[in-house]
């Protein structure tokens, strides 16, 4: 995992515990906000993850 990745996990982390305590004290508008977030970061770490082993896919063919 590098740097970046691992950053963006602590992120998505951060968001969702924020979720939480919005959710808990009733801001639920907030707390959705915190969970789309989540996606976007989440849908982020997916496509880098395809791609880099879609690099090293083609890369061993060769």
């Amino acid at each position: 995992m590098t740097k970046d990745e691992k950053s963006q996990l602590v992120t998505t982390q951060r968001y969702l515990k924020s979720a939480v305590d919005y959710f808990s004290c009733g801001r639920v508008a907030e707390g959705v906000a915190c969970i789309e977030n989540v996606d976007v970061l989440i849908e982020a770490l997916m496509t880098l993850k395809e791609r880099k082993e879609s690099l090293r896919a083609s890369k061993s063919k060769k």
